[in-house]
């Protein structure tokens, strides 16, 4: 599969992970050309609903709630608790793609050595976002309609929700 702004040529390898109909014509999942741990797959929307978290809206909850799914089925698979695994977004600048996508990211091995700058990718609340807060800031927003305040609050409950320690 071909991921926007990569080199002509270059392609990621497609990975299976069970998914009914619905799921595989919606998301394709593919293995991270620059990987964190053994496991780390991308979830990506295979019809543009937006480039980062911060341009979701309240129609896009059934493709989220598809996203965790597949997260949670790709890692029951692979025999990862999901206790220990990070399974969500990077939250704008730090994104890497104008394409949404959702890592989902094995335990940390003790035989993978990780930079204090990539495990702060996945462990910064300013940076990395969880998945269920992603979805309960859009569940947030869906209820009292889409306003511009709305969102500011939306953008900032994302960025402070509390995270859970490594």
């Amino acid at each position: 599969m071909k991921i926007a702004h990569e080199p002509v040529g270059k392609t990621h390898k497609s990975v299976f992970f069970g998914a009914d109909d619905r799921t595989a014509r919606a998301l394709a999942a593919v293995l991270d050309h620059n990987p964190v741990s053994p496991l780390h797959v991308l979830l990506i929307p295979k019809q543009c609903i937006g480039i980062n978290v911060d341009n979701l809206i309240p129609t896009d909850l059934p493709i989220l709630r598809m996203m965790q799914a597949a997260a949670n089925a790709i890692l029951a698979q692979q025999g990862q608790p999901a206790s220990k695994s990070y399974v969500g977004f990077h939250l704008p600048p730090h994104t890497s793609e104008d394409t949404l996508h959702c890592h989902v990211v094995g335990t940390w091995f003790q035989n993978c050595a990780l930079s204090s700058t990539a495990r702060e990718r996945f462990t910064r609340a300013d940076v990395f976002c969880p998945i269920e807060t992603v979805i309960r800031g859009i569940e947030m927003l869906s209820t009292g309609g889409c306003t511009d305040a709305r969102y500011i609050a939306y953008k900032k409950f994302l960025r402070e929700e509390p995270r859970r320690a490594v």
